[in-house]
């Protein structure tokens, strides 16, 4: 079985309720490219990666170095389009990764077609019966009229709307889009709203201080946060955090 095509594809999916990200513009549509790797057998591998850069990238460089290549063998295919670089430093590897990705997602779908497995037992087996999923949320746009009182009992609204509609058991959305008492008020009625069996987590990108984050951390104590999501810039302060709130705290960093 050989690699016959590789196509990618870029697509924009409409958000059906447009966020706003941070501060600065509203999310419409999300973006993403389609990868379709075609064997010769006929087999048809469908992959998806991040963003719409990395169509080209797939199309024009990493498709003429993968035709007539074997796609169960994939650590070959991975040397033969990435780079071993540890360093990530280099942004441009960075992009290619993200190509790629969209390729060995399509790889591991012909994998599982050609064994006529499910993909987990490829992958050592189901260990779950379920895969946990979040919902999301994202902050009331502060131009649309609402007064500032009225913004907790509005994210509170969509959060039961969202968890009911996907019958998800985590909610998690963003903050620090409005002021300090605004976050507290909000985490509050989404707790509220979704009662004790929702587990809620938040996400400030970063846009607090430390002073902020701890204020709001024990204000919040009662509503039981779950997880709070890159509350402040510094690794070492989230650390901090961690420790003397005992929340959980991540973060987007390497």
């Amino acid at each position: 079985m050989k690699i016959a095509d590789i196509r990618a594809t870029t697509v924009a999916v409409p958000v059906r309720h447009p966020p706003w990200i941070k501060l600065w513009f509203q999310r419409t549509h999300v973006r993403r490219t389609i990868v379709e790797v075609t064997t010769d057998t006929g087999l048809v591998g469908i992959g998806e990666t991040r963003g719409p850069w990395v169509a080209a990238i797939v199309n024009n460089i990493l498709r003429p170095k993968l035709l007539g290549h074997d796609p169960l063998e994939r650590a070959g295919a991975a040397a033969l389009c990435v780079e071993p670089v540890d360093d990530f430093g280099f942004p441009e590897e960075t992009v290619r990764r993200m190509a790629y990705a969209g390729i060995e997602v399509a790889l591991w779908d012909i994998a599982g077609k050609h064994a006529g497995k499910p993909l987990y037992e490829l992958l050592g087996g189901r260990i779950r019966p379920t895969a946990a999923f979040a919902a999301y949320g994202y902050p009331v746009d502060p131009e649309n009229g609402l007064a500032p009182r009225d913004i907790p009992a509005a994210l509170a609204r969509r959060a039961k709307e969202v968890v009911t509609e996907q019958g998800t058991s985590w909610f998690e959305f963003k903050i620090a889009r409005h002021d300090l008492d605004s976050d507290i008020a909000t985490i509050f009625a989404v707790r509220e709203a979704l009662g004790p069996s929702v587990r809620i987590a938040v996400d400030a990108n970063m846009a607090l201080t430390m002073e902020q984050a701890t204020q709001l951390l024990e204000a919040v104590a009662p509503a039981r946060l779950d997880n709070f999501e890159e509350p402040v810039a510094g690794l070492a302060d989230m650390a901090t955090l961690r420790r003397i709130r005992g929340v959980p705290v991540s973060t987007h960093a390497r």
